[in-house]
């Protein structure tokens, strides 16, 4: 049976009659990076408010470590760190007086400050202030606040918003290492399928406040295998004779469609059909792009 480290059933919230998430089934299994995948404004940041306790949901419930988030909030939330939107911390002082008021807070170990600042790579940066830190070591010194409780399950809203290249690839370094190595969850949240795509183990797609599509991120890959396209003399008589001859095709407008095949059969296909007077005028590799993949879901809002 999957062990599920968040879950949750018919979770609606509801601003003024209108759905801003409406009846979400969200599975995370332990161990996984959960990329949370929506368009701005589909109800992402909602759903994680209301994972943290920080939002009362309208309706539904929300399951975190097997237990009631309603009935065991405060001892959940011990387990769970989080950066939601911009990290909060003081910019007159340096990155380790930051991390030292915080675990003075939480009470765990000052050893654990040296810990969180090595996994974040911020320890030669440590006596810096805060003020004068890229946004990218900004995003870092939130994470490892968040991490300075050890927690099991990490949220992250957005967290390569704004980011320059560097900052994007040494937060994806990060995220990626968290559940391997220090034995995380994490949930992810972006509208950008690109940075989920290098990341996450399993993804949910929202969209205007409904799950669309939620399954490992190889299933949604697989959706981008490439077709061969043929474009013959004879269509419907091409398409009787590879049918007749047990390969597996079907037809898309004015072409011959059939899954990515070695060019080997494709040479095969070919000369099976000059040997029966049908002219092949074009061979043709397409695939789809994730993003296009994402964006046709999120068009006609349906899985896929």
């Amino acid at each position: 049976m999957d062990s599920y480290i968040v879950s949750t059933e018919k979770l609606t919230k509801s601003y003024r009659g209108q759905h801003a998430v409406k009846d979400l089934n969200l599975k995370v299994k332990e161990g996984d990076i959960y990329g949370f995948l929506g368009p701005n404004g589909a109800g992402k940041t909602t759903t994680i408010r209301m994972l943290l306790g920080l939002v009362k949901p309208t309706d539904g419930s929300i399951s975190v470590f097997n237990k009631s988030l309603k009935k065991d909030r405060i001892q959940i939330l011990g387990k769970v760190g989080s950066l939601v939107e911009s990290p909060s911390y003081y910019g007159k002082l340096t990155a380790l007086e930051n991390l030292n008021i915080v675990h003075q807070v939480l009470g765990v170990s000052k050893n654990r400050v040296d810990e969180v600042l090595h996994i974040v790579r911020l320890t030669k940066a440590k006596n810096k202030l805060v003020k004068e830190f890229s946004l990218g070591m900004k995003q870092r010194l939130g994470i490892a606040i968040a991490l300075l409780g050890n927690p099991k399950l990490l949220v992250l809203d957005e967290p390569t918003n704004g980011l320059d290249p560097a900052g994007i690839e040494e937060m994806r370094e990060l995220i990626k290492v968290l559940p391997e190595k220090y034995g995380m969850t994490v949930i992810v949240s972006s509208h950008l399928l690109s940075e989920i795509d290098q990341i996450a183990t399993y993804v949910g797609i929202i969209n205007e406040g409904n799950m669309i599509f939620q399954d490992s991120i190889d299933t949604l890959r697989q959706q981008s295998s490439p077709s061969i396209y043929l474009r013959v003399s004879d269509l419907g008589e091409a398409h009787s004779i590879l049918l007749n001859h047990n390969i597996k095709v079907s037809r898309k407008n004015d072409s011959i469609c059939l899954p990515y095949v070695h060019d080997k059969s494709i040479g095969d296909i070919n000369k099976l059909l000059n040997d029966h007077s049908i002219s092949v005028y074009r061979i043709e590799e397409k695939k789809r792009s994730l993003e296009k993949i994402f964006l046709d879901i999120i068009g006609r809002g349906g899985s896929l």
